[in-house]
This record gives structure tokens, C-alpha cells and sequence, in this order.
């Protein structure tokens, strides 16, 4: 996997993407049609004010590509859809980091969550992350909240 740096604050996700299926971040933007940088909270600091990008726009664009990507949940949470109902149920409430550390160890993705304390994307080599800020670093240094399998 060649690193990729991301271009400003709000595009790791699409730049993770771009490190995993071996393709310019130029290209993933072009086919996205945007290049997040529309502001559409201005009352929020950078990065937050962007349209930056959602999950859904990657996986859509990957899927018309013939990649296929599958979500992994560190927390998956059921919940009934009744407001006055707070009775959720954590799925896998033992071993959850084992089971997606099992998962990623099988191949290459891109992981969500957090980095220094702020939300963030990477790349996933099957090995280590591949930040989008330039650099490389283990796993344990990301705190995961979902992991993309790419196929």
C-alpha cells in the first residue's frame, strides 16, 4: 500500500479509500463529484463546518467499481425505535476487539474512530494504519469504532 497524504482537514475518509484500493485521491474525488470542502455549518470550527464526506458515498462509487465493502461494527447496539424506551443491547459485550482485530487480520480496510482524541479515517494494510496525515503507526493507537473490509 503507497502512502497517500490528505490534502486538508476534512478528507481522510475519502484519502483511506484512496490508499486501500490503490487509487488517486484525485480520482475518488472526481467520481464523488465534490471535493467537501462546501460549507454547510458555519457556526462549527474546521473541520466541522465542511460537507466533507460520508460513508455512504465511498461505499456506493467502490461498489459501481466492482469493490465490495463490508462494515464492521466494533459496538454493534440494538435498540427498540420507541423514544421513551433506553434499554440497548450491546452485541458481542466480551471480545469485541479481539473478534475485529480477528477480522482485520484477514485482509485490507479502511478504520473509523479516533486519533489523539479527534474523529478520524485511515488505511488498513492488513499489518499497521497507513495515516492520512503521512505517516505509519500499530493499531493500538487508533481507537476503532468501525472497520470497512475491502473485497
Amino acid at each position: 500500500m503507497l502512502l497517500q497524504t490528505t490534502p486538508n482537514k476534512w478528507s481522510c475518509l475519502p484519502t483511506s479509500f484512496a490508499m486501500v484500493t490503490n487509487t488517486p485521491l484525485e480520482e475518488i474525488i472526481k467520481e464523488l463529484g465534490h471535493d467537501g470542502s462546501e460549507i454547510l455549518w458555519p457556526n462549527l470550527e474546521e473541520p466541522f463546518c465542511y460537507r466533507s464526506f460520508h460513508i455512504q458515498e465511498l461505499i456506493s462509487i467502490l461498489f459501481y467499481s466492482g469493490i465490495l465493502v463490508v462494515e464492521f461494527q466494533v459496538w454493534p447496539v440494538s435498540a427498540p425505535q420507541f423514544p421513551n424506551i433506553t434499554n440497548n443491547i450491546i452485541h458481542f459485550p466480551e471480545g469485541n476487539e479481539q473478534r475485529i482485530y480477528d477480522i482485520m487480520h484477514q485482509g485490507k480496510g479502511v478504520v473509523k474512530g479516533e486519533f489523539r482524541n479527534k474523529p478520524h479515517a485511515a488505511a488498513w494494510d492488513g499489518n499497521q494504519i497507513f495515516d492520512p496525515g503521512g505517516f505509519t503507526y500499530n493499531l493500538d493507537q487508533f481507537n476503532i469504532m468501525s472497520y470497512y473490509h475491502i473485497e
